[in-house]
Order: structure tokens, then C-alpha cells, then sequence
């Protein structure tokens, strides 16, 4: 069947458990029966925690945690910053050194963005 990777799926699936693992159930092939490669740990206590409340923050405002809008909001301003700061950084608007360094620190800070 492959390996166990309950711990994990349980870990990125944490805001909607539910759905995910009702969705899971058609997909069964066969129980794991050893350990051969690795297991995932569970999530610790302060993981668990912390899921809670942001699920709890997620369900008491009505806000739908996989809503595109906040992303492309997101996405659309770390672009602008990049644009901005790549036309300072390579001398497309002149500018002092000290002004193109700081703009290549800022593009590589949101290239470093998740």
C-alpha cells in the first residue's frame, strides 16, 4: 500500500480534515503492514494548538481559508515590489548605488517569500 503517512496527510489537510479524509475513504488500496520506510511523527502539541485556533479565527469570522482572493492580493503586491524593485536595481530609472542596493535587498527578500 505504500508508506504510513497518516501524521502527515492529518498535517496538511489540518483546516479540513473532515472533507479531505471523506474524500480519501474511495481511494483505499490496502493497509500498511509494516514499517519499512520511514513513518511521519505526529504533530506536536503547539502545532495542534495552533491549527485549532486558526481554524477556530476561520469559522468565527465565515472566512473560507482556501479563498483565491487573498492570494492573488497577496501575489499582485509582492509583483509590483519585484517590478519596482528590479527597474531601480538594474538602472532602468537612474539612481545612486545606495538606492539600487537597497532595491536588490528588497527583491531578494521577496524572492525569499514562501
Amino acid at each position: 500500500a505504500g508508506r504510513e503517512g497518516t501524521h502527515a496527510f492529518n498535517s496538511y489537510h489540518a483546516l479540513s480534515i473532515e472533507k479531505a479524509r471523506a474524500r480519501l475513504n474511495g481511494f483505499a488500496v490496502a493497509k500498511v503492514t509494516d514499517t519499512e520506510f520511514q513513518t511521519y511523527p505526529k504533530s506536536s502539541t503547539l502545532y495542534s494548538a495552533i491549527t485549532k485556533e486558526v481554524k477556530n479565527y476561520f469559522v468565527s469570522n465565515n472566512i473560507d481559508p482556501k479563498d483565491w482572493k487573498a492570494g492573488l492580493k497577496s501575489f499582485l503586491l509582492m509583483m509590483f515590489i519585484a517590478a519596482v524593485s528590479i527597474t531601480f536595481t538594474y538602472g532602468i530609472i537612474e539612481s545612486p548605488s545606495i538606492v539600487q542596493v537597497f532595491f536588490a535587498l528588497v527583491f531578494g527578500w521577496i524572492q525569499a517569500l514562501p
